[in-house]
């Protein structure tokens, strides 16, 4: 049976694995990937055996197949579910948390707009490379002609960075349906920022198309492509 928990014990109870996030800039996250599962491998659908002029002739086929799913935004929160053998409560979304470039997933309250548990380890981000990204970016503001203090502003940039996304749930032992899954989604994120430098609003728009490998639910091997996408907001200092 499914354990309900309330999610800000949920929260609580990995909160020391979380990603430092202050300030959040955060939104829902839109999943759309699409997958090829290995179904049937090299399996005997037919064999018959025959003799002639005392040579045995055995004569055989073989069939592989594949089998197509699609993992959405729900479908990962589905997993997530799985994984944890819990129910989110009613109004909990599946959010991207933003701190350029770098990005993760969270699930949010039942307000659907804040913080509320942290998927991570079970479900984590890490760059490609050492942490490094190329920008391009225009700024623009008003200084006091006394203090020199920056009072209004605008920063438009774009970020580009390599990462990947591993879900693997094989350490837990309690997952409901039993079955493990480990996979790896690996792409470009590209973030456009836009920046009000005299009150810290950001706002972002994250793209990326990604790719990958690995195993849904005990199936066999399979391989993914599609798109993970996000509009982000929040306060940058």
């Amino acid at each position: 049976m499914k354990a309900i928990y309330p999610i800000i014990i949920l929260a609580g109870a990995l909160s020391s694995l979380a990603p430092s996030i202050s300030p959040p800039d955060l939104g829902p996250v839109e999943v759309n990937v699409r997958g090829t599962c290995q179904n049937l491998r090299n399996q005997t659908i037919s064999g018959r055996t025959n003799v002639v002029g005392g040579t045995t002739n055995f004569t055989y086929a073989l069939k592989s197949t594949t089998t197509n799913i699609t993992i959405n935004t729900d479908g990962l929160l589905a997993l997530l579910e799985n994984s944890f053998n819990t129910n989110f409560p009613a109004g909990c979304r599946l959010l991207l948390v933003e701190q350029t470039p770098y990005c993760f997933f969270y699930v949010s309250d039942v307000t659907g707009t804040n913080l509320g548990f942290n998927p991570y380890p079970i479900l984590s981000t890490a760059f490609l490379n050492d942490g490094s990204f190329v920008s391009t970016a225009v700024e623009s503001g008003t200084t006091t002609n006394s203090g020199g203090s920056l009072m209004t502003g605008k920063d438009a940039a774009t970020f580009t960075a390599a990462l990947s996304f591993t879900y693997d749930d094989s350490s837990l032992t309690n997952v409901v349906d039993h079955t493990h899954t480990q996979f790896t989604w690996v792409g470009l994120a590209h973030d456009k920022l836009s920046l009000n430098i005299s009150n810290g609003l950001a706002s972002d728009n994250v793209t990326m198309e990604i790719t990958g490998g690995g195993s849904i639910r005990g199936q066999d091997s399979a391989v993914f492509s599609g798109s993970i996408r996000a509009k982000t907001s929040g306060f940058d200092k």
